[in-house]
């Protein structure tokens, strides 16, 4: 999957500099100067507009963190719900996981579209879609075990057995973006909402005993045990913030380079985020 998704990058960069290469010609072939003998070379004027409609590709390495300390509270909840254990230990918020990392390559591709508001002072806005060679997963497994005592004097021990996973395939962006033109290059940052697309994973299982402390002589409870899993797909989504710089090599193509975070919202009690470098290709129109 790397090696073809870094094959189609290659290719459709090719494409993009064909393009703008031959679209150069033609206009040198259609000049006057040209006809006479003479080529004028490129002014570096010419750099500095970057207005209008842009599309390109990209290929980036993106590092996903996941917090998973409260991923399965509502299975916990649901399972001790209507219970004394729930009501005065609130085992749902006991914190049964925790935080972990992981990175994928991806390929994407944009399309946005800038304005010159003052000499040399842009802003747009633009669309990307961002694809991983292999699914963004991350997962944590925990136990644990706590006592204590509530008001019916039974004093309880609860055994806690936690795992969650969450897989990010994909996600798209809609950013504002803010650049000031140096020459042929472009400094900028972005900031917009994002949408991707995850996988869920969970289960919890409860398990509880308790010895009665009081005075009437009531019986002790015996072990037992409970479990409950989710698995969905859901949709996630979130803020996208960054910054870049864009490098014009032709009149009309230019390269990208570019640092992107997106906090999304907890999907289901899992809390996570994503950075992103990532380097690209584009043509200005």
């Amino acid at each position: 999957m790397t090696r073809r998704f870094h094959r189609a990058f290659v290719v459709a960069a090719v494409t993009i500099v064909a393009v703008a290469s031959g679209t150069a010609r033609a206009a040198d072939f259609g000049d006057d100067d040209f006809l006479r003998g003479t080529l004028a070379p490129f002014s570096s004027s010419s750099y500095q507009d970057w207005s209008g409609v842009n599309f390109g590709v990209t290929i980036s390495r993106s590092t996903q963190s996941a917090d998973f300390g409260s991923g399965t509270s509502d299975l916990i909840a649901y399972i001790l719900r209507n219970t004394v254990i729930e009501n005065e230990g609130q085992v749902s918020q006991w914190t049964t996981a925790g935080k972990s990392t992981t990175t994928s390559n991806g390929y994407g591709v944009f399309l946005g579209y800038n304005y010159e508001i003052e000499p040399r002072l842009y802003v747009g806005i633009d669309a990307t879609y961002n694809r991983f060679s292999s699914a963004l997963t991350s997962g944590y497994s925990d136990t644990l075990a706590r006592s204590f005592l509530t008001s019916t004097s039974y004093n309880y021990n609860v055994y806690l057995d936690t795992s969650s996973s969450v897989s990010l395939r994909d996600y798209g962006t809609v950013r504002a973006r803010l650049g000031y033109s140096f020459g042929q290059f472009l400094p900028y940052a972005v900031l917009g909402g994002a949408v991707g697309r995850v996988d869920v994973t969970r289960q919890a299982t409860v398990g509880t005993s308790a010895l009665y402390v009081g005075g009437g002589g009531l019986p002790n409870i015996g072990y037992s045990q409970q479990t409950q899993s989710d698995n969905r797909s859901a949709i996630a989504y979130g803020i996208v913030a960054g910054a870049g710089l864009d490098a014009m090599i032709l009149p009309n193509v230019f390269l990208r380079a570019e640092y992107e975070f997106v906090q999304f919202t907890p999907v289901n009690g899992i809390k996570m985020n994503l950075q992103t470098g990532r380097v690209g290709v584009g043509m200005k129109f």
